[in-house]
């Protein structure tokens, strides 16, 4: 099993490092969840739960967005850097 490529890619995930940290804004991409997408968001914990994926950037969030009260879990895949519009 620790020989296959996609095993190798959830392990890699799995052990690096979280961009973005616990209490700093982002935002959703349009290809994220429609809760977040294009919103602004803080981030309230980093890896809230196992990675599933093989994909670039699978890490896993617990989000807050702006305004509501409800967390949505995410992907790290499906977050940015907050910019404010100027």
């Amino acid at each position: 099993m620790c020989d296959n490529e996609y095993t190798r890619k959830v392990l890699a995930a799995t052990f690096s490092e979280p961009i973005y940290k616990s209490g700093e804004l982002v935002q959703g991409r349009k290809n994220a969840p429609k809760e977040i997408r294009n919103k602004c968001c803080t981030i309230v914990e980093p890896n809230d739960r196992p990675v599933i994926h093989a994909a670039q950037g699978a890490k896993t969030y617990l989000v807050l967005p702006i305004g509501q009260s409800k967390p949505v879990k995410c992907e790290e895949r499906h977050l940015k850097k907050f910019r404010e519009n100027t």
